[in-house]
């Protein structure tokens, strides 16, 4: 499997036979492109099954041995040897909050009357908050 975004790619194989025939068809086709492979952005993320302790795969191209890395962002998203995606999850929840319960509460509230009273209960930012009218 291929994930693509502008120039950069991922490339999800099981094998290391795998890999290696994938990276020698991008290195032809690249070619026949007038492109070339970066061999100093190419790296290596072995994922491997829960349980299992397998030794880090050697990859070389053009007698360059490939970096092996234990996690790499790809197109805002932190992927990890582990798979463990707590710390994603950490990261991204309240940029999700943000981007949408945020701005729908916005959205929904712009036609309410709210008093500074309402706001500190919503620790929303005091620019935002209209002052509470005189008595």
């Amino acid at each position: 499997m291929e994930l693509q975004y502008a120039d950069d790619n991922v490339l999800v194989t099981h094998s290391e036979a795998d890999l290696l025939n994938i990276l020698d068809a991008f290195g032809r086709t690249y070619r026949l492109l007038g492109l070339d492979l970066n061999l100093k952005k190419t790296q290596i993320l072995h994922q491997p099954a829960p349980g299992t302790h397998p030794q880090l795969p050697i990859i070389s191209v053009k007698g360059n041995t490939l970096e092996n890395v234990d996690q790499f962002a790809y197109f805002g998203s932190l992927l990890s040897t582990r798979s463990i995606i707590d710390a994603e999850i950490r990261r991204v929840k309240p940029l999700v909050y943000k981007a949408v319960v945020w701005l729908t509460l916005l959205y929904v509230a712009d036609g309410w009357t709210t008093y500074s009273r309402h706001l500190k209960t919503s620790k929303v930012s005091p620019a935002l908050s209209p002052q509470d009218p005189q008595d």
